[in-house]
């Protein structure tokens, strides 16, 4: 026994190497971005909420000769011709990325950036302010945490926004200890232009007021270089967002359509929930998936555990303690428990239980409270018994206040290092522990990657999704001028022709006059009264942000090559009148004529890409 200790003992100190972890942290990040850098425009990534609308977005402004254009001016690609408003600030570096490179190139930068980013964000943070300056192997958690926070799935769309919490966190903290450098100043005031005000850091600031409030009241003085700094982001924010500033104090030129939004307050108690419980295990789909499970989460609850030992454990004792934990993990028990209904009220119970015991809240279980707190507000932010807030202050009809809870991936990193700190007191051989947790999350983040060589479910390429080869045949074939005829999609998202520079009545924004939601309503007539489809009622009526043809679903996934259309549920006279010239349909149309539709061509694309039928509508 006593040479198995001394072995594992040996072995433990020899993966506590610095330079190893060095190595391993660079070539992790490595690896995880190779395949969008090799394959470029092959690789698969998610669709919704990237390729269907921001890179669109991105391009369209970009090349559009109207990026520092006033407030009304109009755009003209999309929906008939959109406000500038609509597209946003142009004090954006990723909006710079798509005007300088190729969109693949400007997302490839983009994805590189906020990995990079994100892992610097993190260490330094951890390294200062987490992990006691003396601890052994403290090296070790800060790496573990850095690189478990970098490899996370970040929205590509939000920039910095989540990778650089951490480094502004770091930032304030030592803005409030007195010991900032004048180039920690100069960050705090040139991150908005590369984060999001609305998404994340209009919470994330107000957090710091209320941290600033309290502080005084407890000290009875204000820090005052605190609030400057507050001041000053907040006031650097509002100036990168001065569009949306002058929008709301002034006259915008238009009503927006999120006037009518009625997709928040609308929630059953069992389904607000489910809400909380799926953001505390997985985050939000899209946006923030966090990847806190399988292995995070029990890695914090196996740590707050620990705290009820005084003492550290002996080598036999750690051996059972590992062998406890590694035997749960292959029964599935942590997925099976913390999945039921039960596992969140065992994870309240087992942290106040351990508050209890020790007679105090220690940072492990005040970092967990936290995270259920967000989790809770994420969840019930949507809860249909709080509509009459929404009725108080309207500005909550189209203002997700949920997103107060974006500052979890902060929360979770934090506590991913502390509950570390506490294995590393409690137990022996934590490196040879810490190295297999690590190869497993790895293994786990790969899953969730927004990228991947394979073909995954709602994934696709920006070759299969844009099929710019195909598009340019099509242009070629329009006999009109591009920007003086009108294109409509069906069965296909809008965000395909307007990537290839042609010019929609339909499309997807989430700042419109509300007017042209109105005029498009007439299109989708039949689909919306006649087949009284509760999702198309919820995706126009209560959102309506997605102005498409909804007789027909339109995502690649659903996408199938060689079917015939037979009956057209949309009203070609609403189209007409929209100055609809051309339908683009990824699906052969039976009896086009019915609808006053002549077929023109057919454009054959690539297996995993779109056939596109071209048709020419006219009022015969």
């Amino acid at each position: 026994m006593k040479k198995i200790n001394h072995l594992l003992h040996r072995i433990n100190h020899l993966l506590a190497a610095k330079w190893l972890w060095q190595t391993v942290s660079f070539m992790a990040i490595a690896v995880y971005l190779a395949p969008l850098v090799l394959y470029g425009e092959s690789i698969n990534m998610l669709v919704y909420d990237n390729l269907d609308s921001n890179v669109v977005w991105l391009k369209v402004l970009a090349e559009s000769g109207l990026i520092f254009a006033p407030n009304d001016t109009i755009v003209p690609n999309m929906m008939n011709g959109l406000p500038r408003l609509s597209y946003g600030s142009e004090f954006n570096v990723l909006l710079w990325l798509y005007y300088f490179f190729s969109p693949i190139v400007a997302y490839t930068i983009n994805e590189i950036l906020i990995h990079t980013v994100a892992f610097f964000s993190m260490f330094v943070f951890i390294d200062r302010y987490v992990v006691g300056r003396h601890m052994c192997y403290r090296h070790t958690i800060v790496y573990f945490t850095s690189l478990v926070f970098a490899l996370q799935p970040f929205w590509p769309s939000a920039g910095l926004s989540i990778a650089a919490l951490p480094l502004v966190t770091y930032i304030f903290a030592n803005i409030y200890y007195h010991r900032a450098t004048k180039l920690e100043w100069l960050l705090l005031l040139l991150l908005p232009l590369y984060t999001s005000f609305i998404l994340v850091y209009i919470f994330y600031l107000g957090f710091v007021g209320l941290f600033l409030l309290l502080d005084a009241v407890k000290n009875r003085r204000i820090n005052k270089s605190l609030l400057i700094a507050v001041g000053l982001m907040t006031a650097v924010f509002l100036l990168v967002e001065y569009r949306l500033v002058i929008s709301m104090l002034f006259d915008s030129g238009f009503i927006s359509h999120r006037v009518e939004f009625e997709i928040y307050f609308n929630l059953s108690a069992l389904d607000s929930t489910r809400a909380f419980y799926n953001f505390f295990l997985s985050g939000h789909e899209t946006h923030l998936h966090g990847g806190q499970m399988p292995l995070i989460i029990p890695l914090i609850v196996f740590a707050i555990l620990l705290q009820l030992f005084r003492r550290r454990l002996t080598s036999g004792e750690s051996l059972i303690v590992f062998s406890i934990f590694a035997i749960s993990f292959l029964l599935n028990f942590w997925v099976d428990m913390l999945t039921t209904i039960y596992g969140i009220p065992a994870i309240i119970a087992l942290t106040l239980a351990c508050s209890i015991y020790e007679k105090k809240v220690n940072a492990l279980s005040f970092g967990m409270w936290i995270v259920i707190l967000l989790s809770a507000v994420y969840g019930y932010a949507f809860y249909e018994g709080l509509d009459f807030i929404k009725e108080w202050f309207p500005i909550f009809k189209s203002f997700n206040v949920s997103r107060l809870s974006f500052v979890q991936p902060l929360v979770w990193g934090t506590l991913t290092a502390l509950g570390l700190v506490v294995i590393f007191k409690r137990l022996h051989f934590q490196i040879i522990f810490l190295t297999i947790i690590l190869l497993l999350e790895l293994y786990v983040l790969a899953q969730y990657s927004w990228y991947s060589v394979e073909k995954k479910d709602k994934f696709s390429s920006f070759q299969s999704y844009y099929a710019t080869e195909l598009f340019e045949k099509l242009k070629s074939d329009i006999p009109e001028k591009l920007n003086e005829v009108r294109f409509v999609s069906y069965g296909m998202e809008p965000a395909v022709a307007l990537y290839n520079g042609l010019y929609t009545v339909d499309g997807y924004c989430t700042n419109y006059p509300l007017s042209y939601k109105y005029l498009f309503q007439g299109v989708n007539f039949y689909s919306l009264d006649y087949l009284n489809n509760s999702v198309q009622d919820e995706t126009f009526y209560k959102w309506g942000s997605k102005l498409y043809i909804l007789s027909i679903k339109s995502t690649i996934s659903d996408y199938s090559k060689g079917l015939y259309v037979y009956r057209l549920n949309f009203n070609e006279e609403a189209l007409l009148q929209l100055g609809t010239t051309y339908l683009l349909s990824s699906y052969e149309l039976a009896h086009p004529e019915k609808k006053k539709l002549s077929f023109v061509k057919k454009y054959s694309g690539k297996v995993d890409s779109w056939d596109i039928y071209l048709y020419r509508l006219e009022d015969k």
